[in-house]
């Protein structure tokens, strides 16, 4: 069973009440569906286990639509059953219910939703707009008009993001406006208010937007007041006493006794204390470890071991405070701008892969297209797919870097991982001003070049060679990829 498929098993469970009826599951037949044409349940049961084909069953619709063209139930269940297979033709059916009443706020919201993938993102607004008018009460239409409106409207967004914890003060759709707030702001201050006020009310144990929230606030206080971040990280782990939160307690105590070392001079037990330090790759704990170690190296005039520590992090996790670190003992110690640039660009070469040859099928033209037929230019190759809400946040700001560099000689590939939403490429690029040159995946022919989850995404030198890999790209860490291409040039 696949993933789509249990997906919607759990939709389709959860929405489905037929305690009224004493109809089981394998014996709704056509005719008994429809002597009960307005019962939206029946009618999702139906969708999800008859053995019909997709385009059977579409045919069976479009009968019933003009068997009974009044019916709005026949056309939103259809829609509904569309939208959750990604099928294209949800809107459209979608459509046909919203014709026979305006007043479906959750037709409202599906075409919204469908409407994000075609990358129609005003025309989402105004589907959840619509949606949320109908029904004011519900939070999480709230939630989603005000999150559609990231990529182009950032004022808007902020303001209906800001009323939601107000309107809706204890609700699931209240914790997720909050983490919002905080993940997209770019002011650190601010920052700090949202997380704490989701941390005091929205208690960690029950929201679940409240635990991925404290843990980017976490991260955030180990650069602002690890002290502080201490105390939160003993606060969750007195409350939930997860293995995951006692890790993050320790090594805070852990760096903040070395950096307590540091201050007293005790360099050498400060390079002792930190070889305990368990630290995951993609952590602020391991970078601010990094940055002291380097510290600790030059405090010792080992210039030499500060850069070689700096530079090893840097190739696997990108960041430019480690970098403006290698430039500052770069500049001490006689390195030109570009010399730093070359140290790290060759220690980067060292550990690289060459790049897997991959052969995939232009949505375009149709043509084949190889990754060696951009061999001498560096190409930035995306994993992704229409349903994918990341990699559509993603895109705006990848966007914003490409095309604020002085000339445009970067390769972008986008190879979509989900051949079931084929319909939805090129209109999406069209709508969301994506520049990509759009492919479709061939996984046995990826090689080294893997994507288990998306985005994923790889930026590849002019010889073909994996520089980075594993990079994510937001509003709050352009200047990432704008350092990467310029180290690569």
């Amino acid at each position: 069973m696949t993933k789509f498929k249990i997906a919607r098993l759990i939709f389709i469970k959860l929405l489905c009440v037929v305690s009224a009826h004493s109809y089981s599951q394998e014996n709704i037949s056509i005719k008994q569906l429809e002597q009960n044409l307005d019962s939206l349940d029946l009618h999702m049961i139906f969708l999800e286990e008859s053995d019909l084909s997709i385009d059977s069953l579409i045919s069976q619709y479009e009968v019933w639509r003009l068997k009974f063209p009044h019916s709005s139930t026949v056309p939103l269940a259809l829609g509904r059953s569309l939208f959750y297979r990604s099928h294209s033709d949800a809107r459209k059916w979608l459509t046909y219910a919203l014709q026979n009443d305006s007043a479906l706020a959750e037709a409202h919201m599906l075409y919204g939703m469908d409407a994000e993938r075609w990358g129609d993102n005003k025309v989402a607004s105004e589907a959840f707009s619509k949606a949320s008018r109908i029904e004011k009460g519900n939070a999480r239409y709230a939630f989603y008009e005000a999150h559609s409106y990231a990529n182009y409207d950032l004022k808007t967004y902020f303001d209906k993001m800001n009323s939601i914890p107000v309107n809706y003060k204890g609700d699931e759709a209240a914790a997720m406006a909050l983490y919002w707030l905080a993940n997209k702001s770019l002011d650190t201050f601010q920052k700090k208010r949202y997380y704490k006020q989701l941390a005091k009310e929205y208690p960690f144990e029950k929201y679940h937007f409240t635990r991925s929230g404290m843990n980017e606030y976490f991260d955030l206080l180990v650069n602002e007041d690890l002290k502080e971040a201490i105390e939160l990280a003993t606060s969750i782990w007195k409350q939930q006493a997860d293995s995951t939160w006692f890790i993050r307690l320790e090594s805070a105590q852990l760096l903040y006794s070395a950096k307590n070392q540091y201050s007293s001079a005790q360099y050498d037990s400060v390079l002792y204390s930190i070889k305990s330090l368990e630290t995951s790759r993609y952590s602020s704990i391991s970078r601010a470890t990094t940055l002291l170690v380097a510290d600790t190296f030059v405090k010792l005039s080992d210039f030499k071991s500060a850069l070689q520590a700096l530079t090893t992090y840097f190739v696997q996790n990108p960041d430019t405070s480690v970098y403006k670190r290698i430039e500052k003992i770069g500049f001490n110690n006689g390195m030109e701008k570009f010399q730093i640039r070359d140290l790290v660009k060759t220690t980067i070469l060292e550990e690289a892969d060459n790049a897997s040859e991959i052969k995939a099928t232009s949505y375009i033209d149709q043509s084949e297209i190889k990754l060696s037929d951009f061999y001498g230019k560096t190409v930035l190759l995306s994993f992704w797919f229409p349903t994918c809400g990341p990699c559509r946040a993603e895109f705006p700001h990848i966007e914003y870097v490409l095309n604020n560099r002085k000339e445009r000689d970067v390769v972008y590939l986008g190879i979509n991982m989900v051949h079931e939403q084929d319909d939805y490429v090129l209109p999406f690029l069209e709508k969301a001003k994506t520049s990509f040159i759009p492919l479709k995946d061939n996984p046995e022919e990826r090689g080294n070049l893997i994507a288990e989850a998306a985005p994923s995404n790889y930026l590849i030198d002019k010889s073909g060679k994996i520089v980075f890999k594993d990079f994510l790209v937001n509003s709050n860490n352009r200047n990432v990829l704008e350092l990467m291409l310029w180290i690569i040039e």
